[in-house]
């Protein structure tokens, strides 16, 4: 942060969110709410209302929140909102019809999918209240490598973990068969991630990741037994079969190093 005091902007991803982030602490001007769905339950709540109180806690000011799923975010947003200061906003108060005309051009520049068009709006409503002016052509080189990334004809990975990127990619790629290289966190719903999965997934090789935080390989077995998918352990890439590989940073990480290595 030290390094950073002389900018002008500064953008800062917070990690699970809400009001315990490292990031919290910080002033901030602006605080950017992407769709909030069941996570990292042990950190932020059970339910999506301590879910919501725990992330937008952390605003301090101004807020824009994309669209929600869940009316109990809007609530919760409502209810602090009340309480203080700060004011949220949704994004649809930002985007014009010429910001639509923009986003639609970008979106097919960039083939991006649903829920990548979702953050892109996102992104523009903040320029809006920062006043920024902008043009398709800045969003010429601007793909977000690990989102539906690929990385080759038959190959697609993607660092998403939860249910709601699991729903987006299973919208993305739905009528497609795909093998998915996959593992998880113990602390990840992954029952029910693979159940959204399911009818995407021809079958599914377990990965293997170097994290203790890594569920029991023969737990994950069971629960994709359970759930009538076959599996087997991931080994190499059949050039002549489409891969999906998703579950997390550290999964697409050991995927990339394995896939790298073999093409050398």
């Amino acid at each position: 942060m030290w390094i950073y005091q002389e900018l002008d902007y500064v953008v800062l991803e917070a990690g699970l969110g809400g009001e315990f982030d490292a990031t919290a602490p910080f002033d901030k001007k602006l605080t950017l709410v992407t769709p909030i769905d069941i996570d990292h339950q042990a950190f932020l709540g059970n339910t999506i209302k301590e879910i919501a109180k725990t992330k937008l806690n952390a605003v301090q000011k101004s807020a824009i929140l994309a669209f929600q799923k869940h009316e109990k975010v809007y609530e919760v947003a409502k209810a602090i909102s009340d309480e203080r200061v700060s004011k949220f906003r949704r994004v649809d108060e930002y985007i014009d019809i010429d910001d639509k005309e923009k986003i639609q051009e970008i979106s097919e520049n960039l083939s991006l999918a649903p829920y990548l068009e979702d953050n892109l709006k996102l992104a523009i409503s903040a320029l809006k209240y920062l006043a920024i002016e902008y043009e398709v052509k800045n969003f010429l080189d601007s793909r977000l490598f690990g989102r539906l990334s690929h990385i080759s004809e038959n190959i697609i990975v993607d660092v998403g973990h939860n249910t709601l990127a699991a729903s987006s990619i299973l919208k993305a790629l739905q009528g497609e068969k795909y093998i998915l290289i996959y593992n998880s966190y113990k602390d990840k719903n992954y029952t029910e991630i693979l159940a959204i999965l399911k009818p995407l997934i021809s079958h599914i090789e377990i990965i293997k990741i170097n994290d203790e935080r890594a569920e029991k390989q023969e737990v994950l077995q069971e629960i994709i037994q359970d759930l009538g998918i076959v599996h087997k352990i991931f080994k190499k890439i059949d050039k002549n079969k489409k891969y999906l590989v998703f579950g997390s940073f550290s999964v697409v990480e050991s995927f990339l190093k394995i896939y790298r290595a073999d093409s050398e």
